[in-house]
């Protein structure tokens, strides 16, 4: 389509004349200047040695402050190469396609950039969600619980390409340490099948996932973490200031005579709580003054105790956790089937049972202000029937572990407890919600699914369950990051899109100051379409020129940031540095559509250029 000659005369129309501009060469000292300054200062940052000012926990990755220097000398470098370019293209074009070519460049490396870190938030996001979830989810299409698991999840777990299948039960509860309470999930699992089906024990940072099997083995909660406050450090600034302005110590703890219950301390204005059978909730301070609300988990009614005074309908309607889980003892609650106990709701002479572990996410555990071996009510809506008519349940567990997934919804809402507590304390009998599955390879999700498809419909279930990946379950987040890319990627063209006015006006001055010389080659017989190239190809020289150094800039910012990393919060923003991820298609995308735009920018002053007459464009010369 373009001759040799057509790009030789756009060259040469682009092309700086004989003396060049009096701030060409400040300029480009000034950006050598930026960028050795820059690399001095990533040089001093990966220098610094503060192993010995900082935690051992720190030592291993760069400090802060080194991760301040990298970052300054990172950006310091970024503004010298920018002026380095610059002053490149003024040395060879004119002022007007220099600009030009710099703003093709710059919206260019914008979209590679940003589409490169969407796409890396968006890896990021999937690699979490699959650390804790499964890659296949199998359960009722109306989200009712179903029965009979046992031997479709043996099914599942031998199936091609499977790693592992997992039963599972999720109630929403609410959990209530002395300090706060808050709303979360609570999923029943096999600990043995869920690590073969997700990733959970791997994220667990303190305590052990093994605690769910052996709740036995917990240990008791650190005593720094509540001495001589009986408070965790980092919410001891919430406690009552006295006149001092020193904060007020907690309620004492209720001394417990031979044989007289103990009585807990309460506002003037309630009523006196009824005798108590047994100490209760062991290492769990008294409620503070001003909670009017604490519901206190000592106040099990122990009927078996006698009636009287001590087991009326004064004493709140609370259950008897022993006819609860009748003919179940006290056991770990770690089985799996319908007999299994769910453990001791606590109360009468039950001190020395082994209280039912769970594990809670990082969010969950700085919120409730509670960590290993600390014990917590969980609160569920479902209602038991009592003599003072329905009232939620209540279990008193122990937490095994504290798991950090990366995700702020599921630190903050999941809490993981064996199956078996979770039946009985959910009221779900021998059912489950559904079946996780995970698959040795997560990209083969297509042939993974449709082999777990074939598996269920095999069992005689097909009808009754379906099959999910985790695309489908969590298609509404994926969604809106997708459209979030395809808005930025607009956004973003708009960049190259203003630049491309620049090369329309740059042509049709360019027609205007070349009108004699249009006029001598139509003259010397040159056709209108050559007429056309010429300035097809004056634009396209431009748009390649900064497509392709934008590109290139995008691609070398990119590796700087997976490299080096940004320094940030990860308590605040969950990631350590900026996740990148360059996708050929989208890096490729970007330098097809700058140039499509810059290529119909300079159709039209073309169009005019080509139509213009030998005598017209004389007359216009000397005018």
């Amino acid at each position: 389509m373009f001759h040799r000659l057509d790009w030789m005369i756009a060259w040469r129309h682009l092309r700086a004349g004989e003396h060049r501009p009096a701030w060409v060469v400040p300029l480009l000292l000034g950006s050598i200047y930026l960028v050795v300054v820059g690399i001095a200062l990533v040089l001093y940052a990966g220098s610094l040695d503060l192993a010995a000012e900082v935690p051992i926990e720190e030592a291993l990755g760069p400090t802060p402050l080194q991760r301040n220097f990298g970052a300054f000398g990172g950006v310091t470098i970024l503004m010298g190469l920018m002026g380095l370019i610059f002053t490149l293209l003024a040395l060879a074009f004119n002022l007007l396609p220099t600009i030009i070519a710099m703003s093709v460049l710059l919206g260019c490396m914008a979209l590679v950039v940003v589409l490169s870190l969407m796409s890396g938030l968006e890896a990021d996001m999937r690699e979490k969600i699959l650390d804790q979830k499964a890659h296949i989810r199998v359960a009722r299409a109306d989200g009712k619980l179903f029965e009979d698991y046992r031997a479709l999840v043996d099914v599942l777990a031998a199936a091609d390409g499977v790693a592992g299948a997992s039963a599972y039960l999720e109630g929403e509860i609410m959990v209530r340490s002395r300090l706060n309470r808050q709303a979360a999930i609570l999923s029943g699992i096999v600990p043995a099948q869920h690590a073969t089906a997700s990733n959970l024990p791997a994220l667990v940072r303190e305590g052990d996932y093994d605690y769910l099997e052996h709740p036995e083995a917990i240990p008791e909660p650190d005593p720094f973490a509540i001495e001589p406050e009986s408070t965790p450090w980092r919410l001891r600034h919430l406690e009552k200031k006295g006149d001092d302005g020193k904060a007020s110590k907690p309620l004492p703890k209720p001394e417990r005579e031979q044989g007289t219950p103990t009585a807990v301390a309460r506002p003037s204005k309630l009523p006196p709580p009824p005798k108590l059978q047994g100490e209760g909730l062991r290492g769990l301070p008294p409620p503070p003054d001003d909670d009017e609300g604490w519901e206190d988990p000592r106040r099990v009614l122990d009927r078996n105790a006698g009636g009287g005074d001590d087991g009326g309908g004064d004493d709140g309607g609370w259950e008897d956790p022993r006819e609860h889980v009748a003919g179940s003892g006290t056991g770990t609650g770690t089985g799996t089937g319908a007999g299994t106990g769910v453990g001791p709701m606590r109360g009468g002479d039950t001190d020395d049972a082994v209280e039912d572990p769970i594990l809670i996410g990082r969010e969950l555990a700085m919120e409730l202000g509670i960590g290993v071996g600390s014990e917590v009510q969980l609160i569920t809506p479902v209602g038991r029937m009592t003599p003072a008519g329905r009232l939620p349940g209540s279990l008193i567990a122990k937490v095994g572990g504290v798991f950090f997934s990366g995700m702020y919804e599921y630190d903050r809402k999941n809490v993981y407890a064996p199956l078996a507590v979770v039946q009985r304390f959910l009221l779900a009998g021998d059912r489950v919600n559904g079946i996780e599955v995970k698959l040795h390879d997560v990209d083969a999700i297509d042939e993974g699914h449709r082999v777990v498809a074939a598996a269920v419909a095999a069992a005689g279930r097909g009808e009754e369950l379906v099959v999910e990946d985790w695309r489908e379950l969590n298609r509404n987040l994926f969604s809106a990051m997708f459209l979030e890319k395809v808005a930025m990627f607009i956004a973003l063209l708009f960049v190259v899109l203003v630049a491309s006015f620049g090369i329309l006006a740059s042509n049709l001055m360019s027609v205007l100051e070349k009108s004699k010389e249009i006029a001598i080659l139509k003259a010397m017989g040159t056709t209108d379409r050559g007429i056309m190239r010429v300035f097809i190809a004056e634009g396209l020289c431009v748009g390649i020129l900064g497509s392709v150094g934008g590109i290139a800039m995008g691609l070398g910012l990119c590796w700087a940031l997976d490299r080096y990393g940004l320094p940030l919060n990860e308590n605040v923003y969950y990631v350590e540095k900026l996740p990148v991820v360059v996708d050929s298609f989208e890096v490729a995308l970007v330098g097809v559509s700058a140039l499509v735009i810059v290529c119909l920018s300079s159709l039209y002053p073309a169009l005019v250029a080509s139509r213009l007459r030998p005598v017209d464009a004389l007359r216009l010369a000397e005018q």
